[in-house]
């Protein structure tokens, strides 16, 4: 009992030292701290589990030795509560599992809705949790990101809803007035924010994409970072042209005929629309699939290939 009140006041001590230091937010998921990263974790590591891992091992190798070993024979038949490994008895040594630690993080109500969408099979996991991997974040960063992934921000709808502030009475958003102001409805779903800080979200994305096409077709030459990329609206060369944000006239009345981005392959006479959304998760097949609809529209029987 003395042993397990200590491991969990160490896992304690972590998560205070991190949250100290900003790099933890208080009410956000504990699993996660001792997750690897490429599940989602922060990947500090589990020093119960690695304990438990000692032991086992150094009991193995006790016993196993004891076998034809007259001086290890000797010292297991006497370590009896000498030291943890308590050669003389058979204790039970378990291990918490990942998997373990994965359901109880997708149990808890509030916590629990990121890990359940990212098991969507249309999610890919791996791209998903690639920030945590590569480590070009800071802490506070990483800490803050989960801190929003999990839905303790203390939004209005979060102060009125989970904290009971008496305080706030009403959870409209503050900016457009027109839902409760969630972390869903920020990211993705205020109207204030959409023609603004959205459509920059939208443009830096695209910004990327585009940055990689010129050079792809031989249209510039330049080496410029993706970060101090600016798209021209148009690019042409002799075998392809490369539209950014542009309209495209037709013979027949399409009211979305402004793709982000319209490669032209003047050789082989073909056309692709490159579209795409920065959407939150709960709606990221209503995305998909109605930018599928629309492009279905403007094609109308031409041949061309989504990306």
């Amino acid at each position: 009992m003395d042993q397990d009140r200590y491991r969990g006041h160490g896992k304690r001590a972590i998560r205070v030292q991190k949250t100290r230091f900003r790099y933890h937010h208080p009410r956000a998921c504990t699993q996660r701290v001792t997750l690897p990263r490429k599940k989602g974790g922060r990947g500090i590591i589990n020093l119960s589990n690695l304990h438990t891992k000692q032991i086992k091992s150094l009991r193995d190798y006790f016993r196993n030795k004891a076998i034809a070993s007259q001086l290890h024979d000797v010292v297991q038949k006497v370590g009896d509560n000498y030291s943890p490994l308590n050669l003389t008895h058979d204790i039970n040594l378990q291990q918490s599992s990942w998997d373990d630690k994965i359901n109880k993080w997708k149990q808890k109500s509030f916590h629990g809705v990121y890990p359940a969408v990212i098991a969507n099979q249309t999610v890919d996991t791996d791209m998903s949790y690639k920030w945590l991997t590569v480590g070009y974040l800071y802490p506070e960063s990483e800490g803050l990101i989960m801190a929003i992934q999990h839905q303790v921000i203390a939004t209005k709808n979060y102060l009125k809803c989970i904290i009971k502030d008496p305080g706030v009475v009403n959870d409209d958003c503050r900016l457009c007035v027109q839902g409760p102001e969630t972390i869903q409805h920020i990211l993705a779903g205020c109207s204030m924010l959409a023609p603004t800080e959205y459509k920059l979200r939208h443009d830096n994305v695209g910004r990327i994409i585009h940055s990689r096409l010129p050079r792809m077709y031989s249209l510039l030459s330049d080496n410029t970072p993706y970060y101090q990329y600016q798209p021209v609206p148009v690019l042409d060369n002799e075998t392809f042209k490369l539209y950014w944000d542009r309209s495209i006239l037709t013979d027949k009345t399409i009211h979305h005929n402004r793709p982000d981005i319209t490669i032209w392959d003047k050789i082989n006479k073909k056309i692709w629309f490159i579209d795409f959304a920065v959407v939150n998760t709960n709606n990221l097949m209503t995305s998909y699939q109605l930018k599928f609809e629309v492009h279905s529209m403007q094609n109308n029987g031409c041949t061309s290939r989504e990306f």
